[in-house]
């Protein structure tokens, strides 16, 4: 133990599992591990001198550039919401609230995070694959992140009835072809139940099923 010292920088060490990682201790005692970019930055070295208010600014400014670094990843994977980012992130069980949302924040601002835009992509794919309802797509949208009223608004705006009662017909047609040979009843409860979970609503499904009395 060194002594005469107060709140000096005695050593300042890579840390053995990440390089990139440094722990600094404060008259012997290790106090924080940061970045070693961060350390260059704010000039310490050994001797220096290191307050308690400035380890904790140390802390939190190494805390955001490592959420920033962990929600970066998140989205080279694919685009989030700010809601499914904010999850995310939370999950990982080592960064605070206000990181996360400074953090969320700062891709916003930067674009890289645009729940509307998100959402109009979003939609685009699923209105292609016809495998949803308007309620479904509603749903689908707000189970990633997006805010239920703006979903609502860019469904109806993008779905016709007249789309959804198509779609309903040809996936009770498909459905109907799969179970060729089963007891009609069976098969109709089933192509019902499908539908409805897949939201469409109840107009169509009745219209799809009729049509599929017509043609058998």
């Amino acid at each position: 133990m060194v002594t005469g010292l107060v709140n000096r920088i005695t050593a300042i060490r890579p840390q053995k599992k990440d390089g990139s990682r440094i722990s600094i201790f404060v008259d012997d005692e290790f106090r924080l591990g940061c970045s070693a970019k961060l350390v260059r930055e704010r000039g310490l070295v050994v001797g220096g001198v290191l307050e308690d208010e400035q380890i904790r600014q140390l802390q939190e400014t190494d805390e955001l550039a490592q959420a920033k670094a962990a929600a970066l990843r998140l989205l080279g994977h694919r685009a989030r919401t700010q809601s499914d980012l904010t999850k995310r992130l939370q999950r990982k069980n080592k960064f605070a609230d206000d990181t996360i949302a400074n953090a969320v924040n700062w891709l916003v601002e930067l674009g890289y995070v645009n729940d509307m835009q998100y959402a109009r992509d979003r939609l685009a794919g699923l209105v292609q694959a016809a495998k949803l309802g308007r309620q479904g797509l509603v749903e689908k949208l707000v189970s990633e992140g997006v805010p239920r009223a703006p979903a609502r608004e860019l469904v109806a705006a993008t779905v016709s009835a007249e789309d959804e009662a198509k779609w309903a017909q040809d996936l009770a047609s498909r459905k109907a072809s799969r179970m060729a040979g089963k007891p009609w009843p069976g098969v109709k409860r089933n192509i019902a139940s499908f539908l409805r979970r897949h939201g469409f609503e109840g107009e169509h499904i009745f219209s799809a099923l009729e049509a599929l009395d017509v043609d058998s």
